[in-house]
């Protein structure tokens, strides 16, 4: 016998005992003259509300952090297989993308210096600031 079948019948056996334990619920109420569900309130709406909430901000999450791990493998496999102009190729794209980061993180620091109040280079004068 297959998995496949094996599973298969293993569900449909599933599902007749479930189908069964329903209809006894069923004759159990219908006899009794009463429900066993409780009714719902606001606390068990909120419960469920926040429970579904948290299922698909995990779901959200896992589904984003496991879309980087695939991006992370797919780009090591690319400069583990990658050949010599490919890879020169590459280390210049890196290179390009630090010059960029360094100038601009440059000209945050000469904004800030530019915005300095003369208070401000007093005290970092006093304390020995050389810039």
């Amino acid at each position: 016998m297959e998995a496949s079948e094996a599973l298969f019948k293993l569900g449909d056996r599933a599902v007749s005992a479930l189908l069964e334990v329903l209809r006894n619920h069923k004759n159990e109420e219908n006899q009794s003259g009463r429900k066993d569900m409780i009714p719902p309130t606001k606390a068990r709406v909120a419960i469920l509300t926040c429970s579904v909430v948290a299922i698909a901000a995990i779901g959200g999450w896992y589904g984003a952090d496991l879309k980087m791990s695939q991006e992370a493998r797919k780009s090591t496999y690319k400069s583990k297989t990658a050949n010599g102009p490919e890879t020169l190729a590459q280390l210049e794209d890196a290179r390009m993308a630090l010059v960029v980061r360094r100038t601009e993180l440059e000209k945050k620091i000469a904004e800030l210096d530019r915005k300095r109040t003369p208070a401000d280079a007093d005290v970092s004068s006093k304390l020995g600031d050389k810039r």
